[in-house]
């Protein structure tokens, strides 16, 4: 068991970062990046691109698509006075690719990647939820 997970799904003009900093923090980020007209890629160290930190219940709702269990999942993310669409759904009936759109940015995720998401974000969910609402005091805390 690690302290923190990174995952990246690219694309050929998308790419989606999960992170997930600290199991001990009771959040997870989703970063969007995209490449720009000269074929460069957004960078997150000059401030580019989207990030969103996504809360233990959204992490449930979004299992929850990945699971079938919903068919989609929309939210609203406002931070320094600017909102942010989110939006989760399946492409068609087969359930074998999904859309995750995040303000401006689209990333569709076939088969495989989904599975990787599942049980990435199952993985992470259960480790926070262990990790940080435990009440045993931490080093420096």
């Amino acid at each position: 068991m690690t302290d923190s997970h990174k995952y990246i799904f690219f694309g050929q003009n998308v790419g989606l970062i999960i992170h997930s900093s600290s199991k001990h923090n009771p959040f997870l980020y989703i970063q969007c990046i995209k490449r720009k007209i000269g074929g460069d890629w957004e960078k997150p160290s000059k401030g580019e691109g989207k990030v969103i930190k996504f809360s233990l219940e959204e992490l449930v709702c979004i299992i929850q698509v990945l699971n079938h269990k919903i068919e989609y999942w929309n939210s609203k993310h406002c931070y320094n006075n600017v909102e942010t669409d989110i939006n989760i759904n399946w492409e068609n009936k087969e359930f074998n690719r999904l859309w995750i759109n995040i303000s401006n940015y689209s990333k569709l995720l076939n088969y495989a990647q989904v599975e990787i998401l599942k049980i990435l974000l199952k993985h992470i969910l259960y480790e926070k939820i262990e990790f940080s609402t435990s009440i045993i005091k931490r080093k420096g805390i």
